[in-house]
């Protein structure tokens, strides 16, 4: 739903309720593949910002070049008829489409550029990531909130396969913690980067995780 609303935002009042609904339903797979591909690279995105805000917004803008209707171009923004001014499925001559391509480019170099300087800066300083001990035991402990963040659904590739009380690195790798097997009524769940992170903290080399 997020995702849709994110994609009909840029042409909202330039598109008919029909391409909005195309549009939208048109996101739902961006948004997925999309998400996909952040586990498959291994990078931490746990609220799929890009994938609905930088895919999805991409999608919508690129859309209104070829679903934006004349019409409604002229009354909203007060251009001239007859300027071609509208998407591809409604006589355009490519001109708007191109614009909007430029446009979602520029915003992406722009926030490239920005994101990448704060981050580089923050890196720098030490500031960019949480110490290794802190992300195992998860921030909710190392805020004091003990009452949530102890449950975590345990998938793989995208598929739920359990749920339990995770007693250690449970605030790491939600998407993607390995193998999982039954042991004696519990699901252990450790990949070898995970066994090395424990024994590197001198804990056991084995994640109980009680069935839910």
């Amino acid at each position: 739903a997020i995702a849709g609303l994110v994609a009909v935002t840029a042409g909202c009042s330039t598109f008919d309720p029909w391409a909005a609904v195309v549009v939208g339903l048109i996101s739902a797979p961006i948004w997925s593949y999309g998400d996909d591909l952040l586990v498959w690279l291994r990078i931490d995105d746990p609220v799929s910002a890009f994938p609905v805000h930088g895919l999805c917004g991409a999608w919508g803008l690129i859309a209104v070049g070829f679903l934006a209707k004349e019409s409604h171009i002229v009354g909203v923004y007060q251009k001239p008829t007859g300027s071609y001014l509208m998407g591809l499925f409604y006589g355009g001559h490519g001109q708007l489409l191109l614009c909007q391509f430029i446009a979602a480019m520029c915003i992406a170099c722009w926030s490239a550029f920005w994101i990448g300087l704060v981050f580089f800066l923050l890196d720098r300083f030490g500031q960019l990531r949480v110490h290794l001990d802190q992300e195992a035991q998860g921030m909710d402990q190392q805020t004091g909130d003990r009452s949530v963040g102890n449950h975590l659904t345990i998938t793989k590739f995208g598929n739920r396969t359990e749920s339990g009380t995770l007693t250690l690195l449970h605030a790491m790798r939600s998407k993607h913690l390995g193998t999982i097997t039954e042991q004696n009524g519990a699901c252990h769940a450790l990949s070898d980067q995970d066994r090395e992170l424990v024994d590197a903290f001198s804990l056991a080399p084995t994640t109980s995780i009680p069935a839910a």
